[in-house]
């Protein structure tokens, strides 16, 4: 049985495919600079991070972004459609490279 039979519908015209997270190819990398993407108070989306948001009932990475103003804990690591968002708790705006940070003691 096809899917417009399954369904009673026509299939969906695109399917989103997953990302692809550079902690999945290189899972031995704990540290990375990345080029800021975009960055709001309190978040950042980096060109590429090493930490592994969690899901699949594993837990995301302990993790911290360190830049020039700082370093703060990586509270959550979200995925859009441009790549992975690093939230934080402040108000801070990260500009030029931020470092993602991973503890690699949970992954071993």
């Amino acid at each position: 049985m096809d899917y417009a039979t399954a369904t009673n519908s026509p299939p969906p015209r695109t399917m989103q495919v997953p990302m692809q997270l550079y902690c999945q190819d290189h899972p031995e990398i704990f540290a990375l600079d990345g080029e800021v993407q975009d960055a709001r108070p309190g978040a950042v989306l980096l060109a590429r991070s090493p930490v592994f948001p969690g899901g699949g009932w594993q837990l995301m990475d302990n993790a911290t972004l360190a830049w020039s103003g700082g370093f703060m804990p990586i509270r959550a690591a979200t995925g859009d459609a441009r790549g992975l968002w690093h939230e934080f708790d402040g108000d801070a705006v990260v500009a030029g490279t931020g470092i993602g940070l991973v503890d690699g003691t949970p992954r071993a």
